[in-house]
This record gives structure tokens, sequence and C-alpha cells, in this order.
């Protein structure tokens, strides 16, 4: 006798729907992200909820989920585009290096970057270890900001894997960093050995 259907448990399942914002409502998004990242950095991510960073936007708590499932949701969107600007910054620095070497230039600044804004980097790992399908795109976002990052580099026929062994060792020591178990040089060093060694063709 096959099961009632009916009988079966049901999955809690979190549904992103993403849309075309208006300049109005791309000016909300804008401001309950903002407000979210000055909270993490005064409060940690922890602390943060849905009701406070409303009131930090000058939303109400309603408008809050027209635009974000949850505080993970916020929190993700809002550390990826933390990470977004600063990878923004970085062909301005290679440029400013010159002649130097593209990638070490690049996790010079992000490691000095991440350095000085540990609590987006605490809310980043917590971002990246996160489940659900915000985290998976957060996690997409990432890995194009990391293939933009690469782009000009030499780097072997199976950059893919490449690639994810990277970001593996990034993320691990950024990790270290914001919890102040390595320091920004031997940061910088340890990702510097590790590009040279998982990207060399």
């Amino acid at each position: 006798m096959s099961p009632d259907p009916k009988d079966k448990p049901v999955s809690a399942t979190t549904v992103t729907i993403r849309r075309t914002l208006d300049a109005r409502q791309t000016d909300v998004r804008t401001r309950i992200l903002e407000a979210a990242r000055q909270l993490i950095n005064t409060q940690g991510h922890e602390a943060v909820g849905m009701e406070l960073i409303a009131a930090t936007a000058g939303v109400s708590r309603a408008t809050m989920y027209r635009y974000f499932a949850s505080k993970e949701h916020v929190v993700c969107d809002a550390a990826l585009a933390w990470g977004h600007e600063l990878a923004a910054r970085i062909p301005a620095a290679i440029a400013a290096a010159g002649a130097a070497n593209a990638l070490d230039v690049a996790i010079e600044q992000v490691v000095h970057e991440a350095a000085s804004d540990l609590p987006m980097v605490r809310a980043t790992m917590t971002s990246v270890l996160a489940l659900g399908p915000v985290a998976d795109e957060f996690r997409i976002g990432v890995r194009g900001m990391f293939t933009a990052l690469t782009a000009g580099a030499d780097v072997p026929a199976d950059f893919d894997a490449s690639l994810t062994l990277l970001g593996r060792v990034f993320f691990a020591d950024l990790a270290l960093l914001s919890v102040g178990d390595i320091t920004v040089d031997q940061c910088i060093d340890e990702l510097r050995t590790a590009a040279t060694r998982i990207l060399s063709p």
C-alpha cells in the first residue's frame, strides 16, 4: 500500500523573488542595506534584528519584508554589497602599483580593507557558511568577484577547481584575521603563497 501524499512531511523552503525595482524602491533597498551595515559595524551582525534595521533605515518592519525575507537575507546582501564596493576599488590600486603583479596587489588591497572593517568580515563569514537559497546566491556572487579579480592572470587548465580551492583558503584566512588569530602581514603572505601555488599553470 503506497503512503498517502498528504502524510508526507512539508519542507520549509524560503523562496527569493527577484524583481526590477524602480528608483524609489532602489532607494529604499539601499537605505536598508546601509542601515544594516552601520548596525553591523557598531553592534555586530549577531545583535542586529529586522526591527532595529527598519528603525535605523526609517522604514516600517512590513516594508523590510517586502525587500528581504529575513535578517540573514539582509546580512548576506549587505556583505555582498560591501564586497562589490571593495572589489570596485581594486583596479585603481592595481593601476597605481604599475608593473606589480595584479593578483598580489588585489590580495593586499582586500586584506587591508578587510582588516579595517572586521565586523563586516565576520558578517561575510556567516553568510558564506549559511544554508539556503539566499546564501547560495551570495556564494555565486562571491565567486563572480573572484573570477573578475583573477582576470588576465596566467591560470591553470583546471581553473574552476583552482578558483574554488583559492576561495576556500581566502575565506579561511579572512576568518582567522577577523578573530585576531593571524596578523595582516601573515594573511597577505599566506594568500599570496596560496595564489602562486594554486593558480600556477
